[in-house]
């Protein structure tokens, strides 16, 4: 999930096979609203935060696994 602070993102395949179908799904639920946000990008599988959003990577990241 740290990787999402990294200007690659991480991969929405990599996030499915390390945690719970469950907690995927609520993920999913979560980064949908902060990319109407503009919090996140995707972009293919890839999921991210804009480079000039980065400083603000710890609340994003917060919002998404709490």
């Amino acid at each position: 999930m740290l990787s999402l602070r990294r200007k690659e993102g991480i991969s929405l395949h990599r996030v499915k096979e390390n945690f719970s179908s469950k907690y995927y799904l609520e993920f999913e639920k979560m980064a949908a609203a902060e990319v109407k946000k503009g919090n996140l990008a995707i972009d293919g599988d890839i999921i991210k935060i804009p480079p000039e959003l980065l400083f603000l990577s710890d609340g994003i990241i917060r919002d998404l696994i709490l």
